[in-house]
């Protein structure tokens, strides 16, 4: 895992040292060339001392909605109330918001920040790159007035 999914895991892993509580970690196969993420993360914390039993997998998800509706489906099967849902904090508004549409309160518990930098304006700038800051805040935007839908 890199960039802002070992962001999310590490904090996850940070607050699981703090409060031991168990991780469900949601995420399948989303691009062709990789494996499910939510397996991946789990070999990740298991390999920083996460007891195995503490990690539930949901490996069936590959957008933000489906993490939603197929957590709240792990949740009624363990009995789980209320989550705390880790994200980009980019991200967090969208997510919780698609948790909301599945009747799932979440305490929001973002990381992963962008940072913030003097704006120097040149053409370039004005073309969401894949990956970029703007391409970011689009996909983020497009996907909140989508779900609102």
């Amino acid at each position: 895992m890199s960039g802002n999914a070992a962001n999310r895991l590490l904090t996850t892993f940070r607050l699981y040292q703090k409060t031991h509580l168990p991780i469900i970690l949601s995420g399948g196969k989303v691009y062709p060339d990789s494996g499910l993420e939510a397996e991946i993360g789990k070999r990740q914390l298991t390999a920083l001392g996460v007891p195995a039993n503490k990690i539930i997998t949901e490996t069936k998800s590959i957008t933000t909605k489906t993490n939603a509706e197929n957590t709240k489906k792990v949740m009624k099967a363990y009995r789980f109330k209320r989550p705390i849902l880790i994200t980009s904090a980019f991200h967090l508004p969208r997510a919780v918001l698609l948790f909301q549409n599945e009747g799932v309160r979440v305490t929001p518990y973002p990381t992963d920040y962008l940072e913030s930098r003097p704006v120097a304006l040149y053409p370039g700038q004005f073309v969401p790159a894949s990956g970029g800051t703007a391409f970011t805040a689009l996909k983020e935007y497009i996907g909140m007035f989508a779900s609102r839908f």
